[in-house]
This record gives structure tokens, C-alpha cells and sequence, in this order.
């Protein structure tokens, strides 16, 4: 049976990942990560995309941006356990209309709170609602002697990396005062939904089982509730797909083999950015397609310490290297630019470091983007001509060049490092974080990747964490004198010298 959509349904710990394994079948593993399946619901078949991201909201932004990625899902949930906080006991569900993202920390005296909201659209949070009049979505518990009429509400919810673990702490009563609305809280919500909106906002929706309460959290409790909020959890999120899966039928939406979706077998289609001026080209070159083109191609091929061009000044950037000073690329240009076609993908390349070494950064792009024609699945190629875009202050296209380059090369760390530097010109500071952590799980030896994280952080005032950044960036490197002038600046803010 062909299925006719897919969805990608990502969990953040094992005990959930199970509960929504038990459902599939002919489960097949993609790069040890993506567990791929099938069922049937409602007799329409589905392709489950299930990856598990590891906790708290940086891990979850990044798994679900790369999961959208690589497989283009027709709807994306995210499907596990939270605590309650009021409305609520064990067992129950949680499928949040809005997510309030909180980051706390200590300034003087005063215990500040930091909010950010995220939602789901609309009609997802509808479809929500639809499978909970419906009153059907119990039949597909698979351990009947879970607890029985269970409370499902649509409420808001918090978020936030810290564990919130008795109502008498700071963070729990500024929660209660500033977030007085919200009746469960998790640490992935926010990184799961900011993924979401960066993502063209594809059809999402969380779904939380209430697994603890904030005064009852211990490992007895755990160890009873997390299965059985895990396991509702699952239940209902199959009934949602099943509701969404009718809903899109009835709508004469395409089948799943009929669609473009982009496999490991078959990448996005490649468009470099549109309305980028590209240098005119003039007879003339053509005389100079010979000896001297040659000579030059010859000399760049000894050339050493070619990196892309530093990529701008993000509130003092760090540049990890300075490419040596090359000739001008006049005559470069006229020999491989002179005939339609001629030049190989390293020519072009080559040309492109030339041009943007010597600030012509419209004939760095054209150079770049020819490269990129020549092999459209070449990360270090789109992560050229990211770099470049952002000297020209395009940096949304920067972005989306980046996200290329991540996406044929997942591991390139200078991708992502790249990425939340042109995140930051955009004013993304969150999603420049997350870009920074992706960078420092694949390498936590880059102190570009710490020394930018702490830039943000610093930009954000939440001082102790930048702090923390740039030591980690001082440790790599004892002589990082931006990172220490930087942590000289927060410590004299913070009164600590």
C-alpha cells in the first residue's frame, strides 16, 4: 500500500519514542537516526518519520529544522511527556494553543523573567479541539488499564531549559505571576515551534501527557506516569493524523509518490538566489582566454590559506582566518568567463575567493552561483556563497545558502557558525543561538562558534551566560583578545571586578 502522507513526529526521550514505535510497522532505520514506518488510519496510509531529539529546546529547533529538511513531511508533531502545573493531574493531555518561552536570571536584587510566545496555526490547534469532541481517540490506547476519562485541554504552556521543581522556587512564582494562564510546562516547545516558523510553518501541533506534577516529581512517580502519559500522548497524536490525514482526502490532496519531497535519494530542487546583478561581459575577454588565464589558473593551485571571506562584523566578529592577499582576478575572469560554460567547479570557486578578497562582491556571487551549477550538492559551495551574500547585506539569502550547505553536509560547522552570524544581522537572536549550539555539539572546540554565542547573549543582557561563552571561547584559545576583552566588559557590568 502506497502511503499517501507522511509525518514527521519527533520526541525528546526514549519512553516516548516507544509509544509511538509500538504503532508502526515495517520499521526500517535512515542514517541511524530516523526511525521510518508505516500505519494505516482510518484505511489511508501513512509514512511516520520518528527521530528522537534529545531534551530541551536547542536539540529539538535543530532535529526538527533538519527533519523538515531532509523530508519535507505533509504535518510535523511533537509527541511526549510534560509536568502540570494546574487544570491537570497524571495522565492527562496537554495540545498547547501557545507556548510562553521563558530564560530567567538573577540582575541585582530582582528576579527577571524573559517571555517569548509561539503558536501553532490556528486550524491546527482547531483540529485539536475536533479530535477531543470527537471522544474517539481513546479506542487507539493500546494498554487499556490506563487511567481512565482522561482530561484533555487546549491551555497554554511554558517552556524552558530549567527544571522547575517545587512551587516555592523564584522561577516557579514568577511563572505563576507572569504566565498565570499556563498549565503544563516542557523543555522543548519553544525550540520545536521557532524551528516551525523558520521552516515555511508546515501543519504542526504539540501533544503533552501530564507525567508529573511540580510538588510530586520523584522517581516513583516517574516511573509509573511517564509510560502512561507517553502512551495517551501517542494515542491521541494518531487520531489527530488520522482526523488530518480525512480532512486533506476530502480536499483531493495528491498522493505522497506524486509529490516533490525531498529523500536522501532525492535532494531539494537547487535555486540560487534570485536578482543577484551579474557582472556584464564583453567581447574583449575573448583574447585573453590563453596563455595568461592559464598562468594564473596554474598559480592559484599553489596558493595557500584560501578561506572564504570573513564574514562581516557582527558586534565584533571573530574571523577565523585571514586569507592571504591574492592578485586581482581580471584575467582569471576573462578566461573562464569569456565562453559560455568554460571553467571547472574549483575554477570558479577559485575565481569567487579572488573577487570577494578583492571586495567585487557581484562578481564573487556570479562566481559562486556558476560553481554551484556546476555541483549543485556541494556544501562548501553554498557556504561560499552564503558568506559573500552577507557582504552585500542580503542576509535572509544568506540564510537560505547556509541552510543548503547544511543540508548536503549536516556536520559542516562552519555552516552553522555562519548561520547564526547572518541570523544576528537579521535580528534572530534566538534562532542564532540554536544555530551556535548545533555548532558546538558537532566541534566543542570552536571558540568562533562560543565567542559569537556569547555576542548574543551579551546583546540579549542575560550577562552570566555570556560570561560563561566567552570563558569557554578564552579556554580554546588564551589569546583570543576579543573574547577577552568582551569577558573584561560583562565582568565590569556585573560588579565582579
Amino acid at each position: 500500500m502506497t502511503p499517501k502522507f507522511r509525518a514527521l513526529i519527533l520526541t525528546a526521550i526514549p519512553i516516548e519514542f516507544a509509544a509511538i514505535s509500538e504503532y508502526l510497522s515495517d520499521i526500517k532505520n535512515e542514517d541511524n537516526k530516523y526511525d521510518i514506518g508505516i500505519i494505516s488510519l482510518n484505511n489511508i496510509c501513512w509514512e511516520i518519520v520518528l527521530v528522537e531529539t534529545d531534551m530541551l529546546n536547542a536539540a529539538a529547533g535543530i532535529e526538527t529544522t533538519q527533519g523538515i529538511i531532509k523530508y519535507n513531511p505533509d504535518i510535523v508533531l511533537f509527541v511526549g511527556i510534560a509536568g502540570g502545573i494546574k487544570k491537570v493531574s497524571h495522565g492527562d493531555l496537554v495540545c498547547p494553543q501557545k507556548v510562553i518561552g521563558y530564560e530567567s536570571g538573577k540582575a541585582d536584587d530582582d528576579y527577571k523573567l524573559r517571555l517569548e510566545e509561539y503558536r501553532p496555526k490556528d486550524d491546527m490547534v482547531q483540529l485539536a479541539r475536533n479530535v477531543i469532541r470527537g471522544k474517539k481517540w481513546t479506542e487507539r490506547i493500546i494498554r487499556k488499564e490506563n487511567k481512565e476519562n482522561i482530561n484533555v485541554i487546549v491551555e497554554p504552556m511554558v517552556s524552558g531549559e530549567k527544571v522547575i521543581s517545587s512551587t516555592k522556587s523564584d522561577l516557579y512564582k514568577s511563572i505563576a505571576q507572569n504566565c498565570s494562564s499556563a498549565v503544563a510546562v516542557d523543555m522543548e516547545g519553544v525550540g520545536f515551534l521557532q524551528a516551525i516558523h523558520k521552516n515555511q510553518n508546515p501543519d504542526a501541533l504539540l501533544i503533552r501527557g501530564i507525567s508529573d506534577l511540580i510538588d510530586d516529581k520523584n522517581d516513583e512517580n516517574d516511573a509509573k506516569w511517564q509510560p502512561i502519559a507517553a502512551q495517551n500522548a501517542a494515542a491521541f497524536a494518531f487520531e489527530v493524523l488520522a482526523l488530518y490525514g480525512q480532512t486533506q482526502q476530502n480536499n483531493k490532496k495528491p498522493s505522497l509518490n506524486t509529490k516533490s519531497k525531498f529523500t536522501s535519494q532525492s535532494p531539494p530542487p537547487i535555486s540560487p538566489p534570485k536578482n543577484l546583478l551579474k557582472p556584464k561581459l564583453t567581447s574583449h575577454y575573448k583574447i585573453l582566454l590563453g596563455i595568461a588565464g592559464f598562468l594564473i589558473i596554474i598559480a592559484l593551485m599553489f596558493t595557500t590559506g584560501v578561506l572564504p571571506g570573513p564574514f562581516g562584523n557582527i558586534i565584533k566578529p571573530m574571523i577565523p582566518m585571514t586569507p592571504t592577499k591574492l592578485p586581482q582576478a581580471t584575467t582569471l575572469s576573462a578566461a573562464i568567463m569569456a565562453v559560455p560554460g568554460n571553467g571547472t567547479e574549483l575554477d570558479w570557486e577559485r575565481e569567487g575567493t579572488l573577487k570577494q578578497i578583492n571586495h567585487d562582491y557581484l562578481g564573487a556571487n556570479y562566481a559562486y552561483i556558476k560553481a554551484i551549477e556546476l555541483n549543485p550538492n556541494s556544501s562548501m559551495n553554498w557556504r561560499n556563497l552564503g558568506n559573500n551574500l552577507i557582504s552585500i547585506k542580503k542576509y535572509s539569502e544568506a540564510v537560505e545558502a547556509f541552510d543548503k550547505a547544511i543540508y548536503y553536509d549536516s556536520n559542516n560547522t562552519g555552516a552553522w557558525i555562519d548561520k547564526g552570524s547572518a541570523l544576528i544581522y537579521l535580528g534572530k537572536n534566538s534562532e542564532a543561538l540554536s544555530a551556535f549550539d548545533h555548532a558546538i555539539l558537532l566541534d566543542p572546540t570552536q571558540k568562533q562558534a562560543w565567542h559569537n554565542k556569547g555576542v548574543v547573549l551579551k546583546s540579549m543582557k542575560r550577562y552570566p551566560e555570556a560570561l560563561s561563552a566567552f570563558k569557554k571561547a578564552i579556554a580554546i584559545d588564551p589569546n583570543l583578545q576579543i573574547a577577552i576583552d568582551n569577558k573584561t566588559e560583562i565582568e565590569k557590568m556585573m560588579n565582579l571586578k
